[in-house]
């Protein structure tokens, strides 16, 4: 299973089981020191976020990603190629698969609040990119020198989305690096 689907697997069950799942797993850094490693007069190479603003496609923030912005009914997530699904569905809310993020079937990228609107938004992969700089791979002292008011709950980072009142990151760190980039409503009702 790749990053990507434990991603899906995260925002639907919660990362407190999945997180040994991804340590386990390691992260495109590993690979490519492991081939490195073992490829001869190969150099492993990393990169980190850029301090560029990120193409407008691939804009993570701050109101919303592919053309999806967080509170948005159901109605406009399909307007904008998006699908609401009942995949990840409950009472609540439904399943949301961005038209661009590409998904194994049962996984979402976010989900959209009956009552809310889109709630959260998943990052589907590291090219999606904050603002700031900061997307999926991004290291401690890359996130923290980009929100430096981040704040640590028992199971996820976050901070208040800048130029974006009444929305958050979510993220969690696995070897050092940043996973599971989500931007959410702070007053919803599909994830805590």
């Amino acid at each position: 299973m790749t990053t990507h689907s434990y991603r899906r697997a995260a925002a639907l069950a919660g990362i407190a089981g999945v997180i040994p799942l991804l340590a386990a797993c390691g992260t495109a850094a590993d690979a490519t020191a492991l081939d490195a490693a073992t490829t001869p007069g190969a150099v492993a190479t990393t990169t980190g976020p850029t301090t560029a603003t990120p193409r407008a496609a691939d804009r993570f923030g701050p109101d919303g990603y592919d053309g999806v912005e967080l509170g948005t009914s159901a109605a406009q997530v399909r307007a904008a190629g998006s699908t609401v699904t009942d995949d990840g569905a409950d009472a609540v809310c439904d399943g949301l698969r961005l038209r661009r993020d590409h998904l194994r079937a049962g996984e979402v990228s976010g989900f959209v609040s009956r009552r809310f609107g889109v709630a959260l938004i998943t990052a589907p992969n590291a090219a999606a990119t904050t603002p700031e700089g900061i997307h999926d791979g991004s290291t401690r002292a890359e996130v923290r020198a980009a929100y430096p008011d981040a704040k640590r709950y028992p199971d996820f980072w976050s901070v208040a989305v800048p130029g974006r009142p009444g929305a958050s990151y979510w993220w969690w760190y696995a070897d050092g690096r940043l996973i599971n980039l989500s931007l959410v409503l702070d007053v919803q009702d599909c994830a805590n």
